[in-house]
């Protein structure tokens, strides 16, 4: 998605907490479909400031942060919606921007309490997150607790000082810290998983797979 202030948005059908709820606990590992993270958890919502959460990404793309800025913008005019505050009985957004054929589905940033690190870290909403924190402004989250602990994020927290802007994805190296940099560091999965761990999927085994609930994924590196 570009932003282009000239098109207004088209929200084709809301959902609320209830049913956020439920998408989310459709949610898999990106590296064992049958795998569910939230299968159990405790699932809510929260206003937090930008300072409480840990980012687990060291970039945001400039692209991406005029798009947040616009759709801010254009969801306060066209449907008085706040993008940093959407309310439980709006949670999930899903919309069109006039003129194009694609849909987007919008959810606050997702947020989840890591049993392993100890802090609560940004799964998801880094772009709005970033703009909140250069507005200044608290931003509502959806706040996940309770995950089990066999089931960590990919990357360790950084800080905030530490993310900056770049206009393709970047390297490997400067995406994060990744948990499980080899895959000998790789951690033993038999007890809940016989999916075999190769080269080719142990970095983002334990990615989230946000597909049921928002317009998320892997960004590759060169992408903008």
């Amino acid at each position: 998605m570009s932003a282009t202030s000239s098109k207004s948005i088209q929200v084709q059908q809301s959902e609320s907490l209830s049913q956020v709820q439920e998408r989310l606990r459709q949610v898999a590992l990106i590296g064992d479909s049958t795998q569910k993270p939230y299968a159990a958890a405790q699932i809510s919502t929260k206003i937090v400031t930008p300072a409480a959460v840990w980012p687990l990404s060291r970039y945001v793309l400039s692209n991406h942060l005029e798009t947040q800025r616009y759709l801010h913008w254009a969801f306060e005019q066209e449907h008085s919606i706040d993008t940093f505050h959407q309310e439980d009985d709006a949670l999930r957004l899903v919309f069109k921007l006039e003129g194009e054929a694609d849909e987007w589905a919008l959810v606050p940033p997702i947020v989840e309490e890591s049993p392993v690190d100890g802090k609560p870290l940004l799964v998801d909403g880094e772009h709005r997150f970033f703009l909140a924190r250069e507005m200044g402004l608290p931003i509502r989250v959806i706040w996940i607790s309770q995950v089990p602990q066999q089931y960590p994020v990919v990357a360790t927290p950084v800080e905030w000082s530490e993310v900056k802007e770049f206009s393709e994805v970047p390297s490997l190296a400067e995406k994060r810290e990744y948990r499980f940099p080899s895959l000998a560091a790789f951690p033993d999965i038999t007890s809940f998983s016989n999916q075999k761990i190769d080269q080719n999927n142990f970095l983002y085994f334990f990615f989230r797979d946000l597909s049921p609930v928002c317009t998320s994924g892997v960004r590759r590196v060169g992408s903008s």
